[in-house]
């Protein structure tokens, strides 16, 4: 697939392309800013070329079904059609949170973070419908919650957003950095996960986003609107307590030098995932959201300013796990 394709697709369908947003040679997909002729209605289109693999065509028919399955949410883009290899959305007028809080909180020196949270819990309590979807942790789903929190620690330190780039260097000093502690880390969290399931604690919803980085929630200026995006690393079912952690971490490591609002950030995590399980011990959940906190600021993709590798963030990591229990 290559722009010829893509307009050639384009007029066939009868959509005006606006803007190719992204394009991956590698997974053969793309994602278009178009219009529907007549309507003037911004739309927004996900396609898969012929060499797409089959990982990549399993998780757009996953999103397909999603949106479908989920028209009610407000949540989400409205889903407008789909065919075989393609599907269309209503393009939501909103940026980014990055966007956002650089606007904001960097350019305009703005310092309260009282709408974001706000929008935040709106959003996540429709998203996850806790009222009736949330079920207990059990033996028999224990190694699917710990391997959960791993890979998201792990995509917090050795991964990070579209476009956003570091040294060689910085991730081969990350790397070595999380392997180190990964063995402490998985014993650690498995005596956590077990002490859960002693107490019937409620984790698990029907479904997970299982990428629920600040990139993939999108805001109107004053927030009285928000979407989420990408789903296509969907998990069934979900695990709540995941996608939050791993949505605060990035919050936490986009506000990195402003430490009076990472300081609220964390304080407002751990009530946020409180109040879904209020049987949770406050003090075990601050050490949880602190470790994904400065996992995801150790990790310069995930910060907007202050860039570059900071061994005071690593080091960080490490006694973050270490204090874990």
């Amino acid at each position: 697939m290559d722009e010829k394709y893509i307009q050639i697709f384009c007029d066939k369908k009868k959509y005006q392309l606006i803007k190719i947003i992204d394009f991956n040679k590698r997974k053969d997909t793309a994602t278009l800013h178009a219009k529907i002729p007549n309507t003037n209605k911004n739309i927004l289109i996900k396609i898969f070329g012929s060499n797409a693999p089959p990982k990549v065509i399993s998780s757009f028919k996953s999103e397909i079904e999603f949106y479908k399955n989920n028209s009610s949410l407000q949540c989400i883009s409205n889903f407008i059609n789909s065919e075989q290899n393609f599907f269309v959305i209503e393009l939501f007028n909103g940026d980014t949170l990055p966007k956002i809080i650089n606007s904001y909180f960097f350019i305009r020196n703005e310092d309260d973070l009282s709408n974001i949270f706000s929008q935040i819990k709106l959003i996540f309590n429709e998203f996850y419908n806790f009222e009736v979807e949330t079920t207990v942790i059990n033996k028999n789903t224990k190694k699917f919650v710990v391997e959960s929190l791993i890979d998201r620690l792990g995509n917090l330190i050795t991964s990070g957003p579209k476009g956003s780039e570091r040294s060689n260097f910085e991730a081969f000093i990350l790397r070595q950095f999380y392997k180190k502690n990964l063995k402490n880390l998985e014993k650690k969290l498995n005596i956590i996960i077990e002490s859960w399931i002693k107490k019937n604690y409620k984790i698990h919803t029907s479904y997970g986003h299982n990428d629920l980085h600040c990139n993939n929630f999108l805001s109107n200026t004053n927030f009285s609107d928000s979407k989420i995006i990408d789903f296509e690393n969907l998990t069934y079912p979900g695990i709540w307590i995941s996608d939050l952690l791993y949505f605060y971490g990035t919050l936490f490591a986009l506000l990195s030098s402003k430490k009076h609002l990472q300081n609220e950030i964390q304080n407002q995590a751990c009530e946020h995932i409180c109040s879904y399980e209020p049987r949770f011990n406050p003090n075990e959940i601050y050490k949880i959201v602190k470790l994904f906190c400065i996992s995801a600021e150790s990790n310069s993709r995930f910060r907007l300013y202050n860039k570059g590798i900071k061994m005071n963030k690593i080091l960080q990591f490490n006694s973050t796990v270490k204090d874990l229990i």
